[in-house]
């Protein structure tokens, strides 16, 4: 049988021999398909993600209560130079020093920012925005299972429970946001976590609320006890 596409085909075969003899003449280079990944290492913590340098509580080698001012100033400042933050500015306040630590150049006030709070020359506080996709099964793996899990509601416009989940004696929080939920929605493996926080040790929940001035709701507290039968539906 006769093959019809034989002509075609040397065709084609002639048409792209001569466009690669024309670009040796200079034709433009191709162009890659841009990368829509997140850019690292600037926008994430390495501690959530890594392991590296150390475990959460500490972020970027700095604990809560065991890190000096001195120590804090001069990792912020090899860190920047290192490219991992874009930048950091430290300012007083009635009781201690608060550093505003900037992950990339675009970081708005409320996002994109890490607070290192210092007080009688110790780091007292470490909190800010997770910039990068983390659920909650990726911190259990990392840590295991929290103490247990806040809530509280707020209406803006719609109501939205907000979640934390406390590893008291680790002195750590990790909040997630669940629009439209309520208690009974809780937390599934692949929520999001947004936000964390990391704080002094604390053996009862009382203490943890007294320390960030939060009102004690039994209705908004419970034990760890496995994620929602919810997550399943």
């Amino acid at each position: 049988m006769r093959n019809h596409r034989c002509p075609a085909v040397i065709t084609a075969v002639l048409v792209a021999i001569a466009v690669i003899g024309a670009c040796q003449q200079g034709c433009p280079p191709l162009s890659r398909p841009k990368s829509t990944s997140t850019p690292l290492p600037v926008v994430f913590d390495r501690g959530l993600a890594e392991g590296k340098p150390c475990l959460p509580p500490c972020w970027e080698g700095l604990l809560v209560d065991v890190s000096s001012e001195e120590e804090a100033r001069r990792i912020l400042q090899r860190l920047q130079g290192e490219g991992q933050i874009a930048r950091f500015t430290c300012s007083e306040w009635p009781g201690g020093i608060e550093c505003w630590v900037y992950r990339t150049p675009e970081s708005s006030y409320s996002h994109g920012r890490v607070l290192i709070r210092l007080e009688a020359g110790f780091v007292s506080y470490i909190g800010g925005d997770i910039n990068f996709d983390y659920s909650v099964q990726q911190l259990i793996t990392l840590l295991g299972e929290p103490t247990g899990v806040y809530a509280w509601p707020v209406v803006d416009p719609q109501p939205v429970y907000y979640f934390s989940l406390l590893y008291l004696e680790r002195g750590a929080g990790f909040e997630v946001a669940i629009p439209e939920g309520s208690m009974s929605s809780g937390v599934c493996p692949d929520t999001e976590i947004v936000k964390f926080s990391y704080f002094p040790s604390f053996e009862t929940l009382s203490q943890y609320l007294w320390y960030f001035n939060i009102p004690f709701d039994g209705r908004y507290y419970q034990e760890w006890a496995g994620f929602s039968p919810e997550c399943a539906r």
